[in-house]
């Protein structure tokens, strides 16, 4: 897995790790540290990495 070279990368990763979590708990801290992420962010940019994220996660791998 690649270090996230911005935040519209780090945020697709952790909503992509909250997407294929193993169980809730670590679902939830991966959601909540998507949230602090994205919180500084443009609606625009957010859009993009959950776009990013669902392709992903579709793919069923992290491709950056």
């Amino acid at each position: 897995m690649s270090v996230p070279r911005n935040n519209v990368e780090a945020l697709a990763l952790g909503l992509y790790l909250a997407l294929t979590a193993p169980d809730e708990a670590r679902a939830q801290e991966a959601t909540a540290l998507a949230g602090h992420i994205a919180c500084r962010m443009s609606k625009d940019d957010v859009t993009r990495a959950k776009k990013k994220a669902l392709a992903m996660a579709e793919a069923g791998e992290v491709s950056q």
